[in-house]
């Protein structure tokens, strides 16, 4: 799967972000990428979701584990946001 970021220029995706907020003012556009070298994680069906801003991010990383049927229960998954890991308590809006 091609990354994101060198499909669309940073015009194309910021445009695309703000007509999201203008349209669902109340919930965030996030793209979830696995890392360029990653041998193990599976595919994600899709890579653009639109979340609600009160949402923990631990409850959106359940529905992405959901969304991975190839993904053994035992797997460990690591979700980082600008090289950083993210509490599953936070909410995604304060990320």
């Amino acid at each position: 799967m091609e990354q994101f970021k060198a499909l669309y220029s940073f015009e194309k995706r910021k445009n695309l972000a703000d007509s999201l907020k203008e349209k669902y003012p109340d919930r965030l556009p996030i793209i979830v990428m696995k890392a360029p070298n990653d041998k193990f994680a599976p595919s994600l069906e899709k890579q653009k979701y639109i979340v609600p801003s009160e949402q923990s991010f631990g409850e959106f990383v359940y529905s992405l584990r959901k969304n991975m049927p190839k993904l053994d229960s035992g797997q460990a998954l690591f979700y980082l946001v600008d090289n950083t890991l993210i509490p599953h308590v936070m909410p995604i809006g304060h990320i």
